[in-house]
C-alpha cells in the first residue's frame, strides 16, 4: 500500500511539474519592434506574428511595437500588401532573447519589387560601439549588371584640411544593379567632419577602376560616400553616375534610408 501511494505522488508531482513547465512554456513574452522603409509613396503593409494580425497599417517611413505571447523561439511571420492582398512573406524566424525587429525594405520606388524582410534578435544586437553595418544599393543604367565596391576613409588634418592618410573600411566583392547588397561591417569611428568618405567602383570581372572611378587625394577628386555624422546602426546608401562624353563617368552617392 504504502509503495502504491509513494508511486502515486511521484506520477503527480512529475505531472505537477510537466503542466508547471507547460504553463512557463505558454506564457513567455517577446517585444516586436517591425518597421517599414519603401521607396513607394502608397506602400502600406499588413503584418501577422502566429496568424495573429499585429497591425494592418504599417505605412512608410513607419514603425510599430507591440510585446506578444509566443510559445516557441521561433516566430511565424507573415506580411502582405494591404492593397492587392498579395502575401509577399510567409515565413518562419528564429528569436532569440526577449526582443526582435523585423526590417522591411523596399527601394523601388514603383512598389513592384518584393520588400526585403531582415529580422531576428535584439535591435541593434552584434554591432559594436562606433561601428555601422552598410548597404549599397544601385539603379544606373549606364553601369554595369554588377561592380566590385571598395569603401575608403580620408582622413583630413584639422588645421591645413589636407588628406593625411587613407583608410580601407570593407569591400563588396559583387553586388548588383537593382538589388540592395549583404550588409557589411565597418568602422564609423572617427568624427566625420575630420574625414571624408569614397567608394571605388571596380569591374565585377576584371577588377579594373571603372573610368572616373579613381581615388585622386593631390587633385581632391573622387566618388564621395556622402555620410553624416549618426547614431543609427544601419545605412543604405544610393550609387549613382552618369556616362560622359569621354566614356568616363561622373559618380556620387546619397543615403536612401538609416535605421
Amino acid at each position: 500500500m504504502k509503495k502504491i501511494i509513494i508511486i502515486s505522488l511521484i506520477a503527480a508531482c512529475l505531472y505537477s511539474c510537466s503542466k508547471e513547465g507547460d504553463l512557463q512554456r505558454k506564457d513567455s513574452y517577446r517585444e516586436i519592434f517591425v518597421q517599414n522603409f519603401s521607396l513607394a509613396p502608397d506602400a502600406r503593409l499588413v503584418v501577422r506574428v502566429n496568424n495573429e494580425l499585429l497591425t494592418d497599417n504599417l505605412v512608410s517611413p513607419g514603425a510599430f511595437r507591440k510585446i506578444i505571447k509566443t510559445a516557441t523561439g521561433t516566430q511565424q511571420i507573415q506580411i502582405t500588401d494591404y492593397r492587392t492582398g498579395k502575401l509577399l512573406h510567409d515565413t518562419l524566424l528564429p528569436t532569440p532573447g526577449t526582443k526582435f525587429t523585423i526590417t522591411l525594405l523596399q527601394l523601388d520606388a514603383t512598389g513592384k519589387q518584393k520588400p526585403r524582410l531582415i529580422g531576428g534578435g535584439e535591435e541593434g544586437d552584434n554591432i559594436p560601439e562606433k561601428h555601422v553595418l552598410l548597404g549599397l544599393n544601385y539603379t544606373t543604367a549606364d553601369l554595369p549588371d554588377s561592380m566590385a565596391v571598395r569603401i575608403y576613409r580620408l582622413n583630413v588634418d584639422p588645421v591645413t584640411f589636407e588628406f593625411t592618410d587613407i583608410d580601407t573600411l570593407t569591400q563588396f566583392a559583387v553586388i548588383h544593379k537593382g538589388q540592395l547588397s549583404d550588409f557589411k561591417l565597418m568602422d564609423f569611428s572617427r568624427d566625420p567632419y575630420v574625414s571624408a568618405y569614397a567608394f571605388e567602383p571596380r569591374s565585377a570581372v576584371t577588377g579594373e577602376i571603372l573610368p572616373g572611378g579613381e581615388i585622386d587625394l593631390a587633385n581632391f577628386m573622387m566618388p564621395f560616400l556622402s555620410l553624416n555624422p549618426t547614431t543609427d546602426k544601419h545605412i543604405i546608401a544610393n550609387l549613382d553616375a552618369m556616362l560622359m562624353p569621354d566614356n568616363r563617368y561622373s559618380f556620387w552617392s546619397s543615403v536612401l534610408v538609416s535605421y
